[in-house]
């Protein structure tokens, strides 16, 4: 029974490593064949590069006399299921190793467009900001030119006009015109006082010399002017 139980472990391992290589054949595993022998319990395993282990443990009762118990022996399967993980090992590590590889390739290409497309934007930028400065740069001048034109008209208006105050003839002119302006005022003022005046003559006899004083010297005054 202890025999059978073996054998049957055996197979099952066998079989799970079959599956295994099956399922993995894109990681190029070192297991190729698992061939069945002439009888049910025996199994080949062929490790790429790897001679066959050797049977240090027949089983069974040591003699070895069965052939259907050859490669049940524990120091075979733990010798075959060691250099398999081995190997598995190196594989997984190389393609783990060119993954990142590839993957680092990625990140150095990724990096240099987007330091092309920083630099492309910042060129970009750059020349927007010139022309927006040189567009301001020459509005300025315009209006500054404007100014300076429009400053000039006012000096030529302000001096075209201070000359008309400037001659003889002008300030003559204003100063007969004031003269007739106080003329009428003042008689337009004093008219009414001296008629104002003379009615308090009439009616008020003790104040009639001052009154009559006044009158005169209002009357001498008009004939100044």
């Amino acid at each position: 029974m202890a025999k059978e139980k073996k054998q049957n472990i055996v197979k099952e391992l066998c079989d799970d490593i079959k599956e295994f290589a099956k399922k993995n054949d894109g990681l190029h595993t070192p297991v190729r064949n698992l061939q069945e022998q002439e009888d049910e319990s025996g199994y080949d395993l062929k490790l790429r590069g790897k001679p066959k282990p050797k049977i240090s443990d027949l089983g069974g009762d040591g003699k070895g006399g069965s052939s259907d118990s050859k490669y049940a022996t524990t120091d075979y399967v733990d010798k075959a299921v060691s250099g398999l993980k081995e190997e598995v090992k190196v594989i997984v590590k190389d393609e783990i190793a060119q993954s990142e590889a590839r993957m680092s390739q990625k990140i150095e290409d990724s990096e240099v467009r987007m330091s092309q497309k920083i630099e492309d934007s910042e060129a970009r930028m750059s020349q927007k900001i010139e022309d927006s400065e040189a567009r301001m740069s020459q509005k300025i001048e315009d209006s500054e030119a404007r100014m300076s034109k429009k400053i000039e008209e006012s000096n030529a208006t302000m001096m075209e006009n201070m000359s008309k105050f400037a001659t003889k003839e002008y300030v003559d002119n204003a100063l007969l015109e004031s003269e007739a302006r106080n003329k009428v005022f003042v008689k337009e003022t004093i008219a009414p006082i001296i008629v104002e005046l003379a009615e308090t003559r009439k009616e008020n006899k003790e104040n009639k010399k001052t009154l009559d004083k006044i009158l005169g010297l209002i009357e001498e005054l008009n004939k100044k002017k």
